[in-house]
């Protein structure tokens, strides 16, 4: 991200200052700065360079490390306690209430509005206007093209950055807001602050995850029935044993699915709109790869180290990125991974219900979401 300048900058300064402040909620000072990042999370890192007269400069990297984050390709809304860990990339607007919050830095092309009890725990980068009304809480700094306006209740941990104004809702001036804690730097209107753009990455193929000879949903379906002793008239052993694996005996007879090594099942030939895990526990000796026209879970289900190494589960639905009716994913509550990590990239919308621990990567064409889930690395 291009350096974020006030109007008050000379023409010629000497740096006086460093300060480095990272994704992880972590910062040092100094010109040389050595930083470990959690291992499977993306990060960046803020450069402030300060001059002796105050004035301030910021530098952004664009750098991506790991393959944490979360990128919605539309407007996203975090209501009730649900959590996005990492940084969050929206195309569109954000908004967030009640006890809704994202542990690390918000991307976001338009708008954003905090309200209630929304937490932040990085900072913002907006290509519209911020909102802040009632007591969210923003650890960072706000960074945004639009005007900005808070509320005194609200908490902005840093500086504020705009190319438009900076305004209280409630009529208090900027030393009011800094000498209650609500503005915890200074503010800087009027400054020239680079357009900010999210885009999604491109969708994914099988290919881009198959390690081998891909199963295909019949074949996962067949295989798992044989292992749980499935009566010989169930469907599961059929060459059409339908769309949803759960523990019935005309299904697969058991509420176990074990993944013995690295596994892809391609399900886009199943003649399934969706395919469904209805309250089954998977059971991961290796990564387990599902690539279909759809997915949901029902009534929950888990996915569990059964080696006590830590496996990946991919949740990849076919299409191209939309919020139509096409590559949807769908978690009920209580949806859970143990000593792994449950990525989704749906082509479609994401759905999360309740209870629900995605802690993987999350990308998908829009989100909709309610219940105390928790999204993205961890």
């Amino acid at each position: 991200m291009p350096a974020i300048t006030h109007p008050r900058e000379a023409p010629f300064w000497v740096p006086k200052t460093f300060h480095l402040t990272f994704d992880d909620g972590t910062s040092n000072s100094g010109p040389e700065v050595d930083h470990t990042f959690p291992s499977g999370t993306e990060n960046r890192a803020t450069l402030q360079v300060t001059d002796n007269g105050g004035l301030s400069a910021f530098l952004t990297s664009t750098n991506l490390l790991g393959d944490g984050g979360t990128y919605i390709g539309s407007s996203t809304h975090l209501t009730n306690t649900l959590k996005v860990n990492g940084t969050l990339h929206v195309a569109g607007n954000f908004s967030c209430d009640y006890n809704g919050s994202v542990a690390g830095n918000i991307v976001v092309s338009g708008t954003v509005t905090l309200t209630s009890n929304c937490a932040v725990g990085g900072s913002i980068y907006a290509g519209g206007t911020v909102t802040l009304s009632s007591t969210p809480k923003v650890a960072g700094s706000i960074i945004s093209v639009g005007n900005i306006s808070t509320q005194s209740t609200a908490k902005i941990g840093h500086d504020v950055y705009t190319a438009g104004t900076f305004s209280s809702i409630d009529g208090q001036t900027t030393a009011q807001l800094q000498a209650s804690g609500a503005l915890g730097g200074s503010a800087y209107p009027g400054s020239t602050v680079p357009s900010v753009s999210v885009s999604l990455p491109a969708p994914t193929t099988l290919t881009d995850y198959r390690s081998g000879q891909a199963l295909t949903w019949t074949q996962f379906m067949n295989q798992t029935a044989r292992a749980n002793n499935a009566p010989t008239w169930s469907q599961g052993l059929t060459a059409n044993p339908g769309c949803t694996m759960s523990s019935l005996g005309a299904s697969v007879n058991g509420s176990s699915v074990s993944i013995s090594g690295d596994t892809e099942v391609d399900a886009t030939g199943s003649g399934c709109a969706a395919v469904n895990l209805q309250t089954m526990t998977v059971k991961l000796s290796g990564d387990l790869t599902i690539y279909a026209n759809g997915f949901s879970t029902i009534n929950g289900s888990s996915f569990v180290s059964a080696d006590g190494a830590t496996h990946r589960v991919s949740i990849v639905t076919k299409g191209n990125r939309n919020c139509g009716t096409a590559g949807n994913v769908s978690f009920s509550t209580n949806t859970t991974s143990t000593g792994s990590h449950l990525s989704v990239d749906a082509a479609g919308t994401l759905t999360v219900n309740g209870v629900v621990d995605l802690n993987g990567k999350v990308t998908a064409g829009c989100f909709v979401g309610s219940g105390s889930g928790i999204i993205g690395v961890h």
